[in-house]
């Protein structure tokens, strides 16, 4: 190969890049108008993985779940975001999707095996680090609406609930996780005023009652 076509190469993967920080996600940035991108997310998640790991000093690869956190979602470049609330149509197909994105990855970027090991196992959930990453990555956006004043969940019409039944039994993957979900939770059970709460409009009364 030659140092043109590897340069290609470089450039071809960093417009990839661009792409993949280009990919929104329905979380407001705390203090702004700005839905977060994946690029952020995931840069965030490597962080925050990395202080829990040494903070609780726990018994896991650190090496392998930075990485883990910087490529988690990478396939969301050509597959989108999924949100947890959205159309079910879309919601059903994002495996099909994400399937076919590792697949374009790897046909794009064959050469780069270490990152295609990475994704795959973060798929398959079959390491306590690819599961301590996946669970993290289902607390962290709620940590962040959390720390905006839950600006994102009443925008979007989300209560306590759906949180729980979308996300209970994924976070459980992780015990080390699951310890700092449960004290969340019991944090945001004294914060009803963070959530969408539905109101009953009303009946506008139109004419008097007949007297009997």
């Amino acid at each position: 190969m030659g140092k043109q076509t590897k340069f290609q190469n470089l450039l071809k993967f960093t417009s990839f890049l661009l792409q993949f920080r280009a990919i929104k996600r329905v979380v407001l940035i705390p203090g702004t108008n700005l839905w977060e991108n994946d690029a952020e997310h995931s840069y965030q998640l490597a962080l925050l993985a990395w202080f829990i790991v040494e903070d609780q000093k726990l018994k896991l690869d650190l090496s392998k779940i930075l990485s883990l956190a910087l490529v988690h979602d990478l396939v969301e470049t050509y597959a989108g975001d999924t949100y947890l609330f959205g159309k079910k149509k879309y919601k059903d197909s994002k495996q099909i999707r994400e399937t076919e994105a590792f697949g374009q990855i790897k046909k794009n970027f064959p050469s780069i095996k270490s990152v295609h090991k990475l994704i795959a196992e973060y798929e398959k959930k079959d390491s306590e680090e690819s599961k301590f990453v996946y669970a993290l990555d289902k607390v962290l956006p709620m940590v962040n609406i959390y720390l905006g004043g839950g600006v994102t969940w009443r925008k979007k019409k989300v209560n306590l609930q759906m949180l729980r039944e979308a996300k209970d039994s994924k976070i459980s993957l992780s015990k080390d996780i699951e310890k700092y979900y449960k004290i969340f939770i019991r944090i945001l059970e004294k914060q009803p005023e963070l959530f969408y709460v539905e109101t009953k409009k009303k009946e506008r009364k139109t004419g008097l009652k007949t007297q009997k």
